[in-house]
């Protein structure tokens, strides 16, 4: 089972739509522990000086335990209700959708399953990524012929609001892979913010929304099969979901394909989060090729 997040009581409260125990609940349980202390203080005066025998110190420790653990419970209780309808997350988020350029990212009501599983409530409120590009075409352009370009530019901004009210691909999507029974929408759409890009087919990198680069003379040829849709260039993408709250540095691998002289798309092979290994991998590649101030406020700072 892939990327289940094993939380103990303590850390269930970094879930969304759960609550901590309240310090009334956390001072029962001190009380608790206070009576048995006086209570093994008491037993020990009752007896003068002798020690408890072994059956009575497991005795009172089992009593703790089972005292202790009938608090525990009743913290429980809320998170034990939210369960029994928790579904578990058994794929990797972003998860990859039919419809091309699209990845739900996030679940609005998570939980924690009976085995302590990192879940969703069922039908609950979801997000999606949404790539420029990918899910439609995205602007080109050029500077000079397109014979012998000056420079490049490809644009990956967002060029309007996605909207997935009547998405019957994705409902099928959301019922096949999570289970929903009942038609929804994304909570929101975010577009996906480039931040730093790699053409390996032409050697080059650079940071921005745009990919903006001097066609060399050595790639010409490359470039006008390209231009005439001949041929694909491999690209590789890093960037976030733009929302409201932070985001993991996302990579994206993919092809570029050119569609008419003012477009082009985008075709995703593979998309994932970067560990703390790869993500300093990928900075040592991009200070190659820019500064490394600006290398680390794309994979340090944010």
């Amino acid at each position: 089972m892939k990327n289940i997040i094993w939380v103990s009581i303590a850390s269930i409260s970094l879930i969304s739509g759960c609550v901590t125990p309240d310090s009334a609940s956390l001072q029962e349980t001190a009380d608790v522990q206070k009576n048995i202390a006086e209570e093994v203080a008491s037993s020990s005066g009752n007896q003068g000086k002798a020690q408890l025998s072994e059956l009575e110190k497991v005795q009172i420790i089992e009593r703790e335990k089972a005292q202790l653990n009938k608090f525990k419970q009743e913290e429980l209780l809320p998170y034990q209700i939210k369960e029994n309808h928790c579904q578990l997350l058994t794929v990797s988020l972003p998860f990859v959708m039919s419809r091309p350029g699209v990845f739900v990212t996030d679940f609005k009501d998570k939980c924690v399953t009976l085995d302590g599983g990192f879940g969703f409530s069922k039908n609950s409120d979801f997000n999606v990524l949404v790539i420029p590009g990918a899910l439609y075409p995205a602007q080109l352009e050029m500077k000079g012929s397109f014979y012998n370009p000056k420079m490049v530019l490809m644009h990956l901004m967002p060029s309007g609001a996605s909207s997935f009210e009547h998405d019957e691909l994705l409902q099928k999507d959301m019922a096949q892979n999570f289970g929903y029974t009942e038609p929804k929408k994304p909570l929101s759409a975010n577009p996906f913010m480039l931040q730093f890009w790699y053409l390996e087919d032409l050697k080059t990198a650079g940071d921005g929304a745009s990919m903006s680069w001097v066609v060399p003379e050595s790639s010409l040829s490359m470039w006008q099969k390209f231009y005439a849709g001949k041929i694909s260039l491999k690209v590789v993408l890093w960037g976030r979901e733009s929302t409201w709250k932070k985001t993991p540095l996302l990579k994206i691998s993919g092809s570029l394909s050119c569609l008419n002289g003012t477009q082009f798309k985008l075709t995703v092979d593979k998309i994932g989060t970067l560990d703390a290994e790869e993500r300093q991998q990928d900075m040592n590649f991009c200070t190659k090729s820019m500064n490394v101030m600006s290398c680390q406020k794309i994979f340090v700072s944010n």
